[in-house]
């Protein structure tokens, strides 16, 4: 009872107490869990300090003084990847030659003179490829007669690669047969550009190079195809090889006065680039037969004897393929004159005069693949063949080196 008196007594200082204690509670409630939590983030700091405190006290911490030497480093590391781009461009060289016009040995730069000097050195090639081997394929090279056209400097650039890759190939095989009596590598069968190499023996030849895919056909005695592959290998240009095939036919009737027993050697060659050969179909008739390459890994040894088609059935198919590119370039030739005659407001409408409107810039455009003619074989030829020859194909690339400017 004398609580509730005091209570009743005194209500207003009863009042202010509550309300006192009320606020304090209120402040010091937050202030606590802000102090807890404030004192955990000081316990890390705190931890943070101490280690960095231990790792700038090891002996093996770089300072401010060791900022230049790293910057000597950085230099020392663009002037050795500056001499490892010079030494890639150096042996890019032979691919970026221009062709020389004769006799001045001045750089053709237009594209008329370009054109004159492209098709002299292809006539050069393929005179030393007569003189240099028994038998050479009908196209053993890939090259481009412009006729009227003048071409422009990407394609004066890309043909110049092309020019350069058969001509040092050439040069390499070509160099086996020095002296009169030589012939390690009696015939040739054709030089084509592929549309992609088989593989990649590099993965920088796929980012700072870009690769330019061959395929040379050619006709060896067994024993010489490792001087064949040296050769290649050892060339001022980078040759990059991926595969060999070796393939041996038969038989070869040498004695006999059929000319066709040899054609079954020789495969058309390849004249646009960069293009696959078509395989010739077969015919449903004739039994499965084996196919007539095989692949053999670097050091295999040689197909067993009877490996392959008959002769006679080669001979068929041979035959059937050249009849096929015999009418599409016929359809070919058959467009591009209907093409000509349009370009020059002609018509072939019958009972109708052609204009006589001059030529328009379309039709002066007349570049086409260059064609040639083969060695004609006769008895005599196959008498020299020795008896151990194989059909070579060797396959590969070569890497031309992007990057022509170093970092300064």
């Amino acid at each position: 009872m004398k609580a509730l008196e005091f209570v009743k007594r005194n209500k207003f200082l009863v009042g202010v107490a509550v309300l006192v204690l009320a606020g304090v509670a209120t402040i010091v409630g937050p202030f606590m869990s802000l102090r807890k939590a404030n004192a955990g983030e000081v316990a890390a700091l705190v931890g943070k300090e101490q280690s960095l405190s231990q790792y700038a006290a090891k002996p093996d911490m770089h300072n401010k003084a060791d900022v230049p030497e790293v910057g000597k480093l950085a230099q020392a590391y663009e002037s050795s990847l500056d001499e490892v781009r010079a030494q890639l461009a150096k042996q890019d060289q032979p691919l970026e030659e221009p062709l020389k016009e004769q006799p001045r040995n001045v750089p053709a730069t237009d594209g008329s003179t370009w054109k004159l000097v492209y098709g002299q050195d292809v006539q050069n090639l393929l005179d030393k490829l007569q003189k240099s081997f028994l038998i050479v394929a009908d196209n053993p090279i890939v090259a481009q007669q412009y006729g009227d056209e003048i071409p422009d400097d990407a394609e004066m650039a890309q043909q110049t690669r092309y020019l350069h890759v058969q001509q040092y190939a050439i040069d390499a095989i070509a160099s086996l047969n020095a002296g009169p009596n030589a012939r390690t590598v009696p015939v040739f069968n054709g030089f084509s550009f592929l549309s992609q190499p088989e593989r990649l023996l590099s993965s920088a030849h796929g980012q700072e190079f870009t690769p330019i895919p061959f395929q040379i056909r050619l006709s060896t005695d067994f024993t010489n195809i490792p001087r064949v592959l040296y050769s290649l290998l050892k060339s001022p240009l980078q040759f990059e090889i991926t595969s060999i095939s070796i393939a041996r036919p038969d038989r070869l009737d040498r004695g006999s006065p059929a000319k066709k027993a040899w054609a079954a050697r020789i495969q058309p060659g390849q004249t646009a680039a960069p293009k696959l050969a078509l395989a010739p179909k077969p015919t449903p008739a004739r039994p499965t037969t084996p196919a007539p390459t095989a692949a053999l890994p670097f050091g295999g040894g040689a197909p067993p004897p009877g490996f392959g088609p008959s002769a006679e059935e080669i001979n068929r198919m041979i035959e059937e393929q050249r009849a096929a590119a015999e009418a599409a370039a016929k359809e070919q030739e058959k467009i591009m004159m209907e093409a000509m005659n349009r370009a020059r407001g002609m018509t072939n409408a019958p009972g109708t005069m052609p204009g006589a409107t001059a030529p328009s810039s379309a039709a002066r455009r007349m570049r086409s693949a260059l064609t040639t003619k083969g060695t004609t074989v006769t008895e005599d030829i196959k008498a020299q063949l020795p008896k151990t020859l194989v059909d070579l194909t060797i396959r590969g690339y070569v890497a031309d080196y992007k990057e022509k400017k170093t970092t300064n």
